[in-house]
């Protein structure tokens, strides 16, 4: 759409449909969220993989992992236990991306329960990031919004790598 800058996933009868704005990010925006690019087929290439993330993450099942494990279910597919355990070393450490600090996640989280919408934005945030390439996956990581030690960056990085196994 190259009306806007927004772009967006939605599910319906059981198929994703992706959005991307083709517009560039407002600069206010860009920097805030560190995305590391004001340029505008970059940002292109940076909103859609945040929403090929979504995508993957719901398809392969890890967002429903997620809320059973949060609910109290332990009979987790081996498969889904390193996001779980993504999610639960984020909580931990706080925002890692920049649009995870945005108020609409946080309001999003007073109607989930136990999940927290900021976390799952920060997962699709680093999965995205990994999609890109290796040097924007660092790239996020090293500009983290909360100071990040190297052993959590490298365990990080490790359950996304995990996570993403199957785009291999």
């Amino acid at each position: 759409d190259p009306n806007t800058w927004v772009s967006s996933t939605r599910r319906s009868d059981g198929e994703n449909s992706i959005s991307i704005g083709t517009a560039a990010l407002p600069l206010e925006v860009a920097e805030r969220w560190g995305i590391g690019t004001s340029d505008q087929n970059e940002q292109m290439m940076v909103k859609l993989s945040h929403e090929l993330a979504h995508a993957f993450q719901e398809e392969k099942g890890f967002e429903g992992a997620l809320v059973s494990f949060l609910n109290g279910n332990n009979d987790i597919n081996e498969r889904h236990l390193p996001y779980i355990e993504l999610y639960s070393l984020l909580s931990g450490i706080g925002p890692i991306n920049g649009l995870t600090t945005e108020a609409v996640y946080a309001a999003q989280s007073t109607n989930t329960g136990l999940l927290k919408v900021e976390i799952l934005e920060d997962i699709t945030e680093l999965i995205a990031a990994y999609i890109v390439s290796d040097e924007y996956f660092s790239y996020r990581l090293d500009n983290s919004v909360s100071s990040i030690e190297q052993e959590q960056k490298e365990q990080i990085a490790i359950k996304v790598i995990e996570v993403c196994r199957e785009l291999h």
